[in-house]
């Protein structure tokens, strides 16, 4: 009778626990209540070696598991160590690259009473320098937009003994599409004529540099080298301008 129980309580315990009645011949726990307590002796120790064996498999799936894990970290490790990266030394696939500049610009007076010319220093005081639009075309640009290609200067100083006027200017250059590329640039205009009444006209040579931009011109550098004719009865002058420029 004790034996039966036994064998009833583990055939019930691990039964219901396992759904193994099927290992005994058993479709529910209903099945096998009256059994004989031989039976239910040989149906436990069925359940129980059943129980055992899906433990054991279970713990070579998580060996064979584990073991294809470490494969992999391994390989990867190892796949990592040979293959250099391409961020410390490769060249990014965006890298910048120098690309030539031309230009041939031309400019006109800002009039805007909002924005008032730049008082020169130097042996002229009454000298001022007014903004400017630029118009015309480059390279990588197109036409430019002149409404918003404007520059001015920051500071400029006329000389007698040199009959130079040097100017430092900042600026932007507005591509066909909208894309800004900003700029200063330092100038030199030979003032000879207009100081000895010979007439208004110098000329203008300067470099101008890229300090970067909008859009597609984000982060640009480069430097650009002018040179052309200047008036000094309009205010105005031209230039042809040839340099690199890296975006």
């Amino acid at each position: 009778m004790r034996i039966q129980r036994s064998g009833f309580y583990i055939l019930f315990f691990f039964g219901i626990r396992y759904s193994l009645f099927p290992t005994c011949g058993f479709q529910s726990p209903q099945k096998w209540i009256a059994v004989s307590a031989q039976t239910a002796l040989l149906c436990s120790v069925k359940i129980l070696l059943t129980i055992q064996n899906k433990k054991n498999k279970m713990k070579k799936l998580t060996l064979v598991i584990l073991t294809l894990g470490l494969f992999a970290s391994c390989s990867k490790e190892s796949e990592n160590s040979a293959t250099p990266s391409s961020v410390t030394q490769g060249p990014s696939a965006n890298a910048r690259t120098a690309k030539i500049f031309k230009a041939n610009f031309y400019s006109s007076v800002d009039v805007n009473p909002a924005i008032p010319p730049t008082q020169c220093s130097g042996d002229l005081p009454t000298l001022a320098n007014p903004g400017y639009f630029l118009h015309g075309t480059a390279t990588h640009i197109g036409e430019i937009i002149s409404t918003q290609s404007r520059g001015q200067d920051l500071t400029c100083n006329l000389s007698f003994t040199t009959m130079l006027l040097t100017t430092s200017i900042s600026g932007q250059i507005a591509a066909s599409n909208g894309d800004l590329i900003y700029y200063t640039g330092n100038d030199v205009i030979d003032a000879s004529n207009f100081l000895t009444g010979a007439g208004t006209d110098g000329t203008i040579v300067g470099t101008w540099t890229i300090t970067g931009g909008t859009g597609r011109f984000a982060g640009a550098t480069g430097s650009f080298d002018i040179s052309g004719p200047a008036d000094f009865a309009t205010g105005t002058f031209s230039f042809e301008a040839i340099g690199t420029i890296n975006y």
